[in-house]
């Protein structure tokens, strides 16, 4: 082969190896309750290759009369991230809830954990489809967190009269025990990331208050018994460990924040230990690395890798040694997750959940990236959206509204209307460019109407009924 021939065949090898790359990292964005306030916890892969994310969204309208509604969700996309169904946790026995924890049980339906602030703390068992099977008390345990354990059973961690405390569980929610852990003798406390160990313990990590608020860390037996634990006093503030991951021969790496109030500063811990307590470093990321460390994950070559905030809208994903020498990050345009698991990693990928804005509206993210966080657009692989859009009037209305749909396909499009619960209450087939909705039998309120084409959302907005 001559050097031109070289030449051309590097190019061309190159470029097609761009563009598959470019093929395998994508961002998809949703808004399945339509324009309301999302806030996303975790993020799992699920049997099917598919994802699932779950969190809570928040609905607040100063317009007479004034609405306020708070519930947990869960959704569900493919493989390609492509969504598939969401459902709300408005019936569970409690309003102003939030969806803190989920894991995928073996029929490849979802256990997932939904409680108040004000009152109020139920596992929640949903199928593969995400109809929901039974609801069950967890009685003064307010769950944070959750993992599936080697057994086939579930841990969960999280807070009890106070206490930090952890269960361990069936995927039918039987309870095989429950401890409760006074740390230093603080008496209070709370575990917000807890993970199955490869030797059949636990290890979690959260804060507990012997002095205003300390980074806690704990390993535990198969039975719940601590084994050793540790605590950490950055600024004395509310200072917590977020997430909790193992790596090789049994280290455990957290990240966490330490807060600051006093002059206003939230910076990042990364605390790793090895399997019998010892530390071998712990590094406070300042404000300049990125605040919010709110997971971590521990990769199969002695690195890490975690998720963080660094403001203004942005997150971001970097990956360090074992001595924190950090050695490549990635930034997104989205509001982190906020659960201990709000991103995860395949042998060739990550897999990043949030919320980011287009328009001004909030929008669930999920983004999907190479194995160095980057991803890329090429354009003759980008798929066109959809050009749809809906205007309606009058608005406020009573009971007849209006819409007048424009759109470069109207076949199978569809106006779905929802009540602020998130519930379906009316379908209409869009055949033409101006379609009206009389809702002489609702109630006035809030109601949410979105476009949908093929079980995608393609625009939504906010309508009053006021009679």
């Amino acid at each position: 082969m001559n050097r031109k021939s070289l030449l051309f065949f590097t190019s061309w090898f190159l470029i097609f190896t761009f563009r598959l790359t470019a093929q395998n990292t994508w961002i998809q964005t949703y808004q399945p309750f339509g324009d309301v306030d999302y806030f996303v916890e975790d993020v799992i892969i699920c049997q099917d290759e598919g994802y699932a994310i779950n969190g809570y969204y928040y609905y607040y309208d100063s317009f007479p009369p004034p609405i306020e509604e708070q519930f947990g969700f869960l959704m569900k996309t493919d493989s390609n991230g492509n969504f598939e169904w969401s459902e709300v946790d408005n019936n569970v026995g409690f309003e102003w809830n939030q969806s803190s924890a989920f894991v995928e049980t073996d029929d490849e339906g979802f256990l997932c954990s939904v409680y108040s602030d004000y009152g109020g703390s139920v596992l929640v068992k949903r199928d593969s489809e995400g109809n929901q099977q039974w609801v069950e008390s967890c009685g003064d345990l307010f769950i944070h967190s959750m993992d599936n354990t080697s057994d086939g059973d579930i841990i969960l961690g999280g807070r009890m009269n106070g206490l930090p405390a952890i269960r361990k569980i069936t995927q039918e929610a039987d309870i095989y025990w429950t401890q409760t852990y006074y740390i230093q003798g603080s008496g209070s406390g709370c575990i917000k990331s807890i993970i199955s160990l490869t030797d059949n313990g636990y290890a979690v990590t959260g804060w507990e208050s012997s002095n205003g608020g300390d980074v806690l860390i704990m390993k535990t037996d198969a039975n719940g018994d601590s084994l050793w634990t540790k605590t950490f006093d950055g600024y004395g503030d509310f200072d917590q460990g977020k997430s909790i991951s193992e790596g090789l021969g049994g280290k455990l790496v957290l990240s966490g924040d330490l807060v600051d109030q006093t002059n206003f500063i939230i910076n990042g811990l990364i605390w790793l230990f090895d399997a019998f307590g010892n530390t071998i470093f712990n590094e406070i990321a300042e404000i300049n690395t990125g605040f919010g460390h709110y997971s971590i994950i521990c990769l199969p070559y002695d690195s890490f890798t975690t998720f963080c905030y660094i403001g203004n809208n942005q997150s971001k994903i970097y990956n360090f040694d074992s001595g924190y020498n950090i050695e490549w990050e990635s930034i997104f345009d989205c509001v982190i997750a906020r659960g201990d698991r709000g991103f995860l990693n395949t042998s060739d990928s990550y897999v990043c959940s949030g919320v980011t804005e287009i328009n001004w509206d909030e929008y669930i993210a999920l983004i999907k990236t190479d194995s160095l966080g980057q991803y890329v657009y090429i354009d003759e692989y980008e798929i066109t959206p959809l050009q749809t859009t809906l205007n309606y009037y009058p608005n406020p209305f009573n009971p007849i509204i209006n819409f007048e749909i424009k759109s470069d396909d109207i076949f199978d499009l569809k106006l779905r209307i929802f009540n602020v619960k998130g519930q379906l209450v009316k379908t209409i087939p869009i055949t033409g460019q101006k379609i009206s909705w009389d809702a002489s039998g609702f109630a006035s309120g809030i109601y949410l109407c979105n476009v949908q084409k093929n079980q995608e959302i393609i625009q939504s907005k906010k309508i009053t009924l006021m009679k």
